[in-house]
């Protein structure tokens, strides 16, 4: 049997370039829906804001507070 890499399995994130485009989508909405639907109780807004913004540290930080596995 060939051995196997489990990292061939994984699909790679995005670029910060990228990730600013993607952000740049959002209506950054002052009662934002997604913030309230979140099953990550987590503030999406506040997250892509800071991707927007290109506070990297800072959009890590929004997902920690709230999600031990972030």
């Amino acid at each position: 049997m060939p051995q196997q890499n489990y990292l061939d399995e994984l699909t790679p994130g995005f670029t910060p370039l990228l990730a600013i485009k993607e952000a740049s989508r959002c209506l950054l909405c002052h009662d934002a829906p997604c913030s309230q639907a979140c099953p990550a109780q987590t503030d999406p807004g506040k997250f892509i804001r800071s991707i927007y913004f290109r506070n990297f540290k800072g959009a890590a930080e929004t997902i920690r507070e709230n999600n031990a596995l972030g």
